[in-house]
């Protein structure tokens, strides 16, 4: 039988793609909605294959037999994510950081947050680039906030598919990270080593946070989900949360210029504050 047959016959049910919905609820905040039904069989149908199990439905049925801390929980989740975030996204932004920021902080205590973090590879990405400047034993933290609690668990665990670390270049995955053997195989951890420079909350940057301020934040790729009022309301709380001098970063195909209406605007991806 053909692949483009079993698939045919693969179809999820409509029980298992609700079920399938609520796992990614729980697990990392997405919402996959009522449409997504073929998007999800088709990508799950890779996973069944690889198992040789007979359909995607027989899929589920493995999954829901296994206990929170399986890998393939892990497979799973990233396969439904659309690759929505991974290492060493937008590089040019931890350029920046290491050429024209980190050199002010070499004889002072340095703090940055991660704003909306999801599953948590901006924060480690972070803290491999302080920890390739600084040295890990230098003055520098790395926080995490997201609204969704399974996803800062799953940030927390720091385990990742490789798939997400195709961008770290080799010397900081040597460094940094370990790779997962027999059942943890294509996945890697990040080592306990960068774990103790981060930390992460339950926070929604939607509202006023009594937070501790930070010389930089991150939160990328945040705003392109809101109307314009949200974005200003997210922009200015975020502002209130950097330290004098301190540096917002969002997407390079985000726009801060009509949300900044203090701080000196460095591009349209970067505020500083005044």
């Amino acid at each position: 039988m053909s692949l483009l047959n079993k698939f045919q016959q693969s179809e999820l049910s409509q029980e298992n793609y609700m079920l399938v919905c609520q796992w990614m609820r729980e697990r990392c905040g997405v919402d996959l909605g009522e449409t997504r039904q073929t998007l999800v069989q088709s990508r799950l149908f890779r996973r069944a294959t690889k198992f040789r199990l007979q359909n995607v439905n027989e899929y589920i049925q493995f999954l829901n037999q296994q206990d929170d801390q399986h890998p393939e929980w892990v497979f799973f989740v990233d396969l439904l994510t659309t690759h929505e975030t991974y290492f060493f996204r937008e590089a040019q932004h931890f350029d920046f950081l290491q050429q024209m920021i980190f050199n002010d902080y070499r004889n002072q205590e340095l703090s940055i947050a991660s704003a909306a973090c999801s599953t948590g590879e901006e924060v480690y990405t972070l803290a491999f680039v302080c920890a390739e400047f600084f040295g890990l034993k230098g003055k520098w933290h790395v926080h995490g906030m997201d609204i969704a609690k399974p996803c800062l668990e799953s940030a927390q665990s720091a385990i990742y598919p490789e798939a997400r670390a195709k961008q770290v270049p080799q010397h900081m995955l040597k460094k940094y990270m370990l790779k997962g053997v027999n059942e943890a195989q294509g996945l890697c951890l990040v080592k306990d080593s960068v774990k103790e420079k981060v930390s992460f909350s339950n926070q929604n940057i939607l509202q006023p946070m009594n937070s501790e301020q930070f010389d930089v934040i991150f939160c990328r790729n945040v705003l392109i989900y809101f109307d314009k009022e949200t974005k200003q309301k997210v922009v200015e709380n975020l502002y209130r949360m950097l330290k004098p001098g301190g540096y917002l970063f969002v997407s390079l195909t985000e726009q801060l210029r009509e949300f900044a209406k203090e701080g000196d605007l460095i591009n349209t991806s970067i505020l500083r504050k005044i």
